[in-house]
């Protein structure tokens, strides 16, 4: 009839908004569960066209900033060893998660800020290697973050990346813990954490 074949465009339109709604949820879910560890979708599956229309979603907006990896950065400083812990100072003030982790352990803490490590001398090998022999006299847990998944965003700011470099070339056995951390812990076990204290005894 004449009220059937005028619906008919309306029921496909429909159905490919569907198709394609579900398609984005799918390729969306995927992305979160990949970068925040949530379950997937429970939507009905739509056609393989549509999943492929959706299977390459910019993950910036779950990599822009150096969020990844906090709950483990958190842990990290929370177990740390009773030399304390030490990290460099990350995109967005993130370094606060490793603060707020010590104070839960009640552990030392000390953000790498090369204002206050090398104050009144130079950023350079000699100031990196002073932290670095400090940090190793408290047996501190040293935690840097790692580019690994995240080759086009930063999770150190400059001027800090010259910093991080320098002291990666001195912390000798650092080794990757998850995909976003790097540590390394100190053999003594005593000595103040070099670079000013944060929260914890």
């Amino acid at each position: 009839s004449l009220r059937t074949a005028a619906l008919a465009p309306v029921v496909l339109v429909g159905a490919l908004l569907v198709q394609d709604s579900l398609g984005f949820f799918h390729g969306w879910a995927a992305l979160r569960s990949q970068w925040l560890v949530e379950s997937g979708c429970t939507l009905p599956r739509p056609e393989p066209a549509w999943s492929q229309l959706y299977g390459g979603l910019s993950s910036h907006a779950f990599t822009d900033h150096s969020d990844p990896g906090a709950d483990v950065l958190v842990e990290l400083a929370r177990t740390a060893p009773p030399g304390g812990v030490a990290t460099v100072v990350l995109r967005d003030n993130r370094e606060f998660h490793l603060l707020a982790g010590a104070a839960l352990g009640g552990r030392s803490a000390t953000v790498l800020d090369p204002a206050k490590c090398c104050r009144g001398t130079t950023v350079g090998v000699a100031c990196a290697r002073s932290v670095v022999a400090a940090l190793d006299r408290a047996g501190a847990r040293v935690v840097l973050p790692s580019a690994a998944g995240l080759s086009r965003t930063p999770r150190v700011n400059h001027p800090h990346d010259r910093f991080l470099e320098l002291l990666e070339r001195e912390l000798d056995g650092l080794e990757g813990h998850t995909r976003w951390w790097r540590t390394w812990t100190g053999s003594g076990s005593g000595g103040a954490l070099p670079c000013g204290r944060g929260p914890g005894r």
